[in-house]
């Protein structure tokens, strides 16, 4: 359960200041758990962004390796130039009792 918690909590910062009324695609890494992902993700902006965001809005599916989000997530990786960084203590703080336990 931790590792759900914890990939929910870094898809709402990676697109926490992207969203608007965009539809996002998130990669299906956690089968049978995408309902729970949804919920805790919209938990997250109601909470920390103060922003009311549809379920509708998130849709999980295969990204594949030949897709274009795949390829630029991997030369990201190779070549160590990231548009956001998130680690550990980015994580840490939505995780505790006093945040809500995300």
């Amino acid at each position: 359960m931790f590792s759900i918690l914890v990939f929910s909590v870094m898809v709402y910062l990676l697109i926490r200041g992207h969203i608007s009324n965009n539809t996002v695609y998130i990669d299906r890494e956690y089968p049978g758990y995408e309902n729970f992902i949804k919920e805790k993700i919209i938990f997250l902006f109601h909470k920390y962004s103060r922003r009311k965001i549809d379920k509708g809005q998130l849709h999980f599916t295969q990204i594949g390796k030949k897709s274009r989000a795949h390829i630029i997530a991997y030369q990201a990786y190779r070549e160590k130039k990231y548009h956001t960084k998130i680690g550990a203590s980015d994580i840490k703080k939505f995780l505790t009792k006093k945040s809500g336990n995300a």
